[in-house]
């Protein structure tokens, strides 16, 4: 959204199939910080633990579903040329 609003008024509205990974318990952690506690930790093979209730976390399974549904709402756009 932050990035649309740079683009000027476009009347864009969130998408929630777009949000970034959900993180849960290690939302604002870095990679190295998490390895620091669960040495070889690794969040494609791991995932992420759950966090409260604004962070409740997401498996992998669940960020595919979304950018899957992306995906299948801009395929037919890209099919229409130049529109």
């Amino acid at each position: 959204m932050r990035t649309a609003e740079f683009a000027g008024p476009t009347g864009a509205q969130p998408d929630p199939d777009l949000l970034e990974w959900d993180h849960g318990g290690y939302e604002g952690l870095t990679a190295e910080r998490i390895r620091e506690a669960r040495p070889g930790w690794d969040l494609w093979r791991d995932g992420v633990i759950p966090g409260d209730a604004n962070h409740p976390g997401e498996e992998l399974a669940q960020v595919a579903a979304r950018t899957d549904a992306v995906l299948d709402r801009v395929r037919p756009l890209l099919s229409e040329g130049d529109r």
